[in-house]
């Protein structure tokens, strides 16, 4: 289905002129900067109306689970703010945290963080739209002023000019524009059952303004997904993940107990090493293809194994490279073992890891080759 609408788009933008810069990183995943203060006036919130309805209307909203422990449950769809958007047409999805003002009792000014916790809504565009939300699109990144030499991070024209620049202005017209309750055809979530410790996974398929629970890929007889992780420091993993997908054994071995002698074998290590890498290959899987937990834990996964055998890092097997891009992960919890994000926040540190990186390199790819 993407390779028809991407056919279609390369007849309908073959007239593009070259001299148009090429599509980049940060054109097609942007994260957020963390708001100065609360409330934050320009947050998209799930009340936020668009040309297409509410953002996230409430009876999809409340099929959420409690996402933290620390909320109440009249708080959560109040405290729900867009931190980011990534477009791969004919999908846009939007990425949901939930900020709170943070100060220790001896810090005189408040910080703003964000709980360990996440949900993304998907919308998706008719055939016919993808060709005008590309152009608007395009315009939009004309605002912006990113390098192909930059690896993906907080969108730099945001972080500087913030919401009242020039970019600033473009993309949220552009959101207000394409999606809303009326193309709302997923959502799915990230839920903290005990603080560092036990996450689940989940989400909704929506028709007709109707959630019904979404099978997860590879563990189909379920329909939430649980990762415990008890280690602190967070560098090893003890836990694992339940259910378990099948066909990567000592992936999930390395998942359950990275400091078991016998998950640490090589040849076992190996193996797990490379199953990260496929997991995190755009050519190779997809949300549609992977389970939840093996997904965002696949990072970690690797830098346990390479701290084992440090050869693997240049290990070649199913590993996604792209040099037209700057694939480097920069996030300061790139290792963390209870570092389960994809594209967001940990705390106040941007969480970006390389399975989005890959994406985005992947998409801007597409969106290139069709010009």
């Amino acid at each position: 289905m993407r390779y028809y609408y991407f056919i279609f788009l390369c007849l309908i933008m073959s007239g593009a002129e070259a001299k148009d810069r090429p599509w980049l990183l940060h054109d097609v995943s942007v994260l957020f900067p963390i708001p100065k203060s609360l409330p934050d006036n320009h947050a998209l919130k799930i009340e936020t109306i668009t040309e297409r309805g509410v953002l996230l209307p409430a009876n999809i909203a409340n099929k959420l689970p409690l996402l933290d422990v620390s909320l109440k449950p009249d708080e959560q769809a109040d405290q729900l703010h867009v931190i980011g958007v990534r477009f791969d047409p004919p999908e846009i999805r939007l990425i949901w945290h939930v900020p709170l003002n943070f100060a220790r009792e001896y810090e005189t000014r408040q910080r703003i963080l964000f709980l360990d916790v996440a949900a993304h809504t998907f919308y998706k565009l008719t055939p016919l739209e993808v060709p005008e939300f590309i152009k608007d699109l395009k315009a939009v990144n004309a605002d912006s002023t990113v390098s192909q030499t930059l690896p993906l991070g907080v969108h730099p024209t945001l972080l500087n000019e913030g919401w009242e620049g020039k970019y600033g202005k473009s993309l949220r017209a552009l959101l207000l524009k394409w999606v809303g309750e009326k193309n709302l055809f997923k959502m799915t979530f990230m839920s903290m059952k005990s603080v560092h410790l036990n996450w689940a996974f989940g989400g909704f398929n929506i028709t007709n303004g109707k959630a019904t629970p979404l099978k997860i890929a590879k563990i189909n007889t379920s329909h939430i997904q649980i990762f415990t992780n008890d280690t602190f420091p967070a560098f090893e993993f003890n836990g694992g993940m339940g259910p378990a997908p099948s066909g990567q054994d000592e992936f999930n071995r390395l998942v359950s107990d990275s400091l078991k002698p016998r998950n640490n074998e090589v040849a076992r290590l190996e193996k797990a090493h490379h199953r990260a890498r496929i997991i995190e290959n755009p050519h190779l899987e997809n949300s549609d293809t992977v389970d939840c937990v093996s997904c965002h834990v696949a990072q970690p996964v690797r830098y346990v194994s390479e701290s084992r055998e440090s050869e693997l890092k240049e290990a070649s097997l199913s590993r996604y490279t792209n040099p037209r891009y700057n694939m480097k992960v920069t996030s300061s919890v790139r290792g963390q073992t209870d570092n389960v994000r994809a594209f967001g926040y940990l705390g106040k540190e941007p969480a970006i890891n390389q399975r989005t990186i890959n994406e985005s390199a992947f998409v801007a790819d597409k969106l290139n080759n069709a010009r």
